[in-house]
């Protein structure tokens, strides 16, 4: 973003203008990118190639994506409105839009939900950086903690969230839905989308997962479930339920 009246882009047209510059090596740098109000991006220890001559004609998140070639870094946050994703150890490749990722955190600032996912693959995430649209697909994980809350309040998301094909592994999940509280293991879960559009309801299709320890308590009562398998729009497994009423 501009400090002092000058950007990157500016910057790099200078340089255009006594060399004809193709192609761009940066190495160990740090980047700090205000797109708008709502959209920051900040890396360090990066490590990135760029076809300048495409990065000089970008105005927009989304031409500067098409500029970089790949990219590296060690550490990252981007801020799109109320939320803030923390990155560790992230490779991308700007061909195909594909990138990886060591450590991957996802939070909420109004206290909805914490993601945490290790050993990220996503295979392409694109980002309105004016309206805040967030599509994704084909994304996979090694070992994950979340923590959702629900019926916290908070405004109504005013943009799109689309995520399709998903697939994790080793996820431990906690998590408040009004007086009730829950807390599970899932050795896998998958879904084929999930959608969110302002002033509809979410919709999450193709659910599938299977895990163990499912305990639910609520104010006057205890549940659990050992084992599960629950896929959607077919007959679930429950193995070894038990419930307890208190009052």
């Amino acid at each position: 973003g501009k400090r002092g009246g000058t950007n990157v882009f500016e910057s790099l047209a200078s340089i255009n203008e006594v060399m004809d510059l193709a192609y761009l090596d940066i190495v160990d740098g740090s980047i700090d990118l205000k797109v708008n109000k709502n959209v920051r991006i900040q890396l360090s220890q990066a490590t990135l190639s760029i076809e300048s001559s495409n990065l000089l004609q970008s105005t927009q998140l989304a031409g500067i994506k098409n500029s970089l070639t790949s990219l590296d870094f060690k550490d990252g946050t981007i801020r799109a409105g109320d939320v803030l994703m923390k990155m560790k150890d992230i490779r991308y490749i700007g061909e195909s839009g594909h990138f990886s990722a060591g450590h991957l955190n996802i939070d909420d600032t109004r206290g909805k939900f914490a993601l945490e996912l290790k050993n990220v693959l996503v295979d392409e995430m694109l980002v309105d950086e004016k309206r805040g649209d967030i599509v994704s697909s084909n994304i996979s994980w090694q070992q994950a903690k979340f923590n959702i809350r629900s019926g916290s309040g908070g405004k109504e998301l005013n943009s799109v969230l689309n995520i399709s094909n998903v697939k994790g592994k080793n996820t431990s999940v906690t998590g408040l839905a009004g007086d009730i509280s829950y807390t599970t293991h899932l050795d896998e879960l998958a879904f084929s989308q999930l959608d969110k559009r302002p002033g509809r309801s979410l919709t999450l299709e193709g659910l599938q997962f299977n895990g163990s320890k499912l305990n639910i308590q609520g104010k006057n009562f205890h549940s659990g479930i050992n084992r599960y398998k629950i896929t959607d729009k077919k007959r679930a497994v429950l193995e070894n339920i038990s419930h307890k009423s208190n009052g």
